[in-house]
């Protein structure tokens, strides 16, 4: 009986951790949707958008930031791609495609730039992948989608390449990936 009450305090302890840490996460992640939608700006080229769950605030398209590694990441717009409402409130958005390389590998993201009364406000960021080619994007009926090929880097990798699409939508204040309908 003893051995059945220990087993149950360390199950209770371990989801009182997990709901700890639960918590714990989603306010960093409210943190950062606040800094980047408080970040407004005239320019998507210099706005702030979450990356890997950290901010990143360009200036002039590019922004170059360290891990807590010491690895030095350079973020920059790859291309400002097509425009429409993406958040239902009769305002111009614009997807913006970024690159964050730290070297010889390079990953892109899409993001969106929110068209606001006072300016545009920034994302956060969805990973496409490395070695793509970016190759059409569009804002329909709020749905942001992308079209894009992965690049066949060996003879193994080029039965994968092909066309990729992802489609991502704005809800609770972020981007969200969502299912093709």
């Amino acid at each position: 009986m003893k051995k059945l009450k220990i087993i149950f305090s360390f199950i209770i302890l371990i989801i009182i951790a997990l709901g700890l840490y639960y918590f714990w996460l989603n306010s960093q992640l409210l943190k950062n949707q606040e800094e980047v939608q408080a970040n407004q700006a005239d320019d998507p080229k210099n706005l702030s958008y979450i990356i890997n769950d950290q901010v990143v605030s360009l200036l002039d398209g590019q922004a170059i930031t360290e891990t807590a590694e010491g690895i030095s990441l350079t973020t920059k717009i790859w291309a400002e791609t097509p425009t429409g409402d993406l958040n239902d409130d009769d305002q111009t958005d614009t997807a913006i495609i970024l690159t964050q390389s730290s070297g010889a590998d390079t990953y892109f993201y899409l993001a969106a730039a929110l068209k606001t009364d006072q300016g545009y406000s920034g994302t956060n960021a969805i990973l496409l992948g490395d070695r793509i080619v970016p190759h059409k994007a569009d804002i329909t009926d709020g749905i942001l989608s992308i079209y894009y090929n992965q690049e066949a880097a060996e003879d193994v990798l080029a039965e994968q390449a092909g066309g990729l699409s992802k489609k991502l939508e704005y809800r609770t204040g972020q981007l969200w990936e969502i299912n093709n309908y």
